[in-house]
Formats: structure tokens, C-alpha cells, sequence
């Protein structure tokens, strides 16, 4: 009888201490305490400028940078930044696993975590194929993306896992769907993809730095806009920080604050 008082004893110890630091006080004020660990932010792994780990296993890239902005020096929490395939980063936060990540809402992403109400930016998606694709001139007549997908004969890439690819070309009948966003300019290279839909930044950025300048071209159509937000698991006690976050992001807003982060930070990446 006294080993399992002293089992249960032991249990109720764990059971409390998990409490503390899985879930979040409040001040009398009614002020959020934060939660007494370093948040956990899933990225998509080869994914410049956006997201990458360096040769030292570093995060680097434009995501890493406006959290390490917005987070840590304006809010003081502490992160740690984490790189994944985009698709099982995805997942870890649905699971409770990680405790958010840095992309465009979908309403599938939108059934396990809250966003920002505040886009931290905004970005365009424009058309890519090979510089000596047979339908490039055929391309370059089309505005919008049901005029795109009207066009059954073309075959499309795009990421696992890709948000915005997977709503709006998941029901395309030839495509391609890579783990890394730098074998798909390989195919538009070798015209075995026709066409890439994807955002300004990653392609200027990634044709440079791989050596595809010149031999992809962008169609100068611009076939969405969409924000990216922080969007935190709804398993995660860091939820708390939505409200504070999206305070400093309207007062950042307010006094220009945000525009110049923004101009700081794609500016290291041209």
C-alpha cells in the first residue's frame, strides 16, 4: 500500500510539473505569462530565401529573419528555429510536436491553428517555365489562373506539402510534385515541367544562386497575391502571444516600423 502512495505521489509530481510548463498563467492584471520554454517554429527545409539549413546546421533565411525580429528582440521569447520537409513540419504542428510555423493559411491549415491577424508580408506568384519551352508564347497569353489550368495539356511542379499549390492545382491532370524546390527548376530547365507557379523572392533568388538565370523565364502575369502569418498550433500553449503579436505588428504598422523590416530584409536577398 505505501509503494503505491509513493507511485502516485510520484506520478502527481510529473503530472504537475508537466502542468507548469505546458500551459500559461495569468497575472492578476490579467497580463499572459509565457510559456517557461523556447517556442519551437517548424520550416520547410531547401526552400531559399525562405528557409534552409547552412552547412553548420543553421536556419537561415527570410522567415528565420522576421521572427528573430518580431519575436525575440521586439517581444523577448525565446525560439528555437527548427527545418523539416515542409510536409512533415506541417504535420508536427498538427500533432502538438512543434508549436507553429510561417506560411499562407489555408482552410486546412486553418482547422489545427490560429493565425496572426496581421500579415508579417505579402507576396506575388508569377509564372515560370524553360527559356526554350514550345508553350512559352502560349503562356504569355494568359492572365489568370483559370486560364492557366484550361490549358490540360501542360504539365505543372510544385513542393510536397505546398500549401497554395495543393488548393489551387492539386485537381491538374500532369504534374510533378517535388520534395525540393530546386529539382523542380531542373525540370522547367529540361522543359519535362512547363510551368511553376511561384513567388518572386524564391525564384529571382534561387535562379541566381543556382546558376538558372537565363535559362528560365519568368511570364510577367501575376496570377496571385497572399500573405504570409504566423500560425500557431492550436495544441500549443503559445497561443497567448496572438494578441501581443498582432499589437506590435499594428504598431509597427503604424509608425512604418514593419514597411522598413521588410525592406531590410528582402533587400538581403536580391
Amino acid at each position: 500500500m505505501l509503494k503505491k502512495v509513493q507511485l502516485f505521489s510520484v506520478f502527481a509530481f510529473l503530472a504537475l510539473i508537466t502542468l507548469q510548463t505546458t500551459t500559461t498563467a495569468y497575472a492578476k492584471d490579467g497580463t499572459p505569462h509565457y510559456p517557461g520554454r523556447a517556442m519551437s517554429i517548424a520550416f520547410a527545409d531547401n526552400y531559399p530565401p525562405f528557409s534552409w539549413q547552412s552547412d553548420d546546421n543553421e536556419v537561415k533565411g527570410i522567415l528565420r529573419d522576421f521572427l528573430h525580429e518580431l519575436l525575440e528582440n521586439r517581444m523577448g521569447l525565446k525560439v528555437e528555429f527548427h527545418i523539416y520537409p515542409w510536409a512533415r513540419g506541417q504535420k508536427l504542428v498538427k500533432d502538438g510536436l512543434a508549436d507553429a510555423f510561417f506560411t499562407i493559411p489555408n482552410a486546412d491549415r486553418l482547422t489545427y491553428t490560429k493565425a496572426s491577424k496581421l500579415p508579417i508580408f505579402t507576396s506575388d506568384y508569377y509564372m515560370y517555365t524553360g527559356k526554350n519551352n514550345p508553350n512559352l508564347e502560349l503562356l504569355k497569353g494568359l492572365h489568370t489562373l483559370q486560364e492557366l489550368k484550361e490549358q490540360k495539356q501542360l504539365t505543372h511542379a510544385y513542393i510536397v506539402g505546398g500549401g497554395w499549390h495543393g488548393v489551387h492545382l492539386g485537381d491538374v491532370a500532369h504534374k510533378w510534385v517535388e520534395q525540393d524546390s530546386k529539382r523542380i527548376l531542373m525540370l522547367l530547365e529540361l522543359n519535362r515541367a512547363d510551368v511553376y507557379i511561384e513567388q518572386r523572392p524564391l525564384m529571382n533568388y534561387q535562379m541566381k544562386l543556382l546558376g538558372y538565370k537565363g535559362e528560365i523565364v519568368e511570364v510577367p502575369n501575376m496570377m496571385d497575391v497572399t500573405n504570409w502569418h504566423l500560425c500557431i498550433g492550436d495544441k500549443s500553449p503559445f497561443l497567448v502571444i496572438l494578441p501581443e503579436l498582432d499589437r506590435t505588428m499594428a504598431e509597427m504598422t503604424e509608425n512604418k516600423e514593419l514597411d522598413t523590416l521588410r525592406e531590410e530584409v528582402f533587400s538581403s536577398y536580391r
